[in-house]
């Protein structure tokens, strides 16, 4: 009967007592209550948890990495996949990210290639922006590779605005 709001607080007290204990796996237990009710607000503490302890506390990273992948939304599957590739942290740890987001994927029923681009953000750009000149009419739209193009009323593509002869 506790509202979905403190249970997010609790979870964030929990996890940054967690953090503060440098991830004592004696205090694992607090995590366990976080589950489901947490939100994105934790991500940060975890994921700047995984690259403070990378290196040194290795397993205690895995374990950040872990409830990061636990809480399943799109920021914390995309603080996830920074650990891939980031040479702040060991081996072991980029290994526990790359299941945590081969998992996530899984569970999505797309590809890793997929989930990774739903992290890049396109700004509202992959719905189009209309941008009206004088009396012609183009839609701006992001392509695969992240340029703009521009598409007239013909659907023809163009890298640049064409001139015009109004001012």
């Amino acid at each position: 009967h506790i509202s979905a709001e403190k249970r997010a607080q609790l979870s964030q007290t929990l996890t940054e007592q967690w953090i503060a204990s440098d991830g004592d796996p004696k205090l694992r237990w607090a995590l366990k209550l976080v589950g489901t009710a947490a939100d994105d607000r934790i991500v940060d503490l975890l994921a700047n948890a995984v690259f403070a302890w990378g290196k040194i506390k290795k397993q205690r990273a895995v374990v950040a990495v872990e409830q990061l992948g636990a809480l399943d939304t799109l920021y914390a599957l995309a603080r996830v996949n920074e650990a891939i590739n980031s040479r702040k942290v060991k081996e072991m740890v980029s290994e526990a990210a790359t299941r945590v987001i081969a998992l996530a994927a899984k569970n999505r029923g797309i590809s890793v290639v997929e989930l990774q681009d739903e992290f890049t953000p396109d700004f509202g750009l992959s719905k189009g922006i209309q941008l009206n000149i004088g009396t012609a009419s183009y839609e701006v739209v992001l392509q695969g590779d992240l340029t703009l193009r521009l598409k007239d009323k013909n659907g023809k593509l163009s890298k640049s605005l064409p001139a015009t002869k109004d001012a």
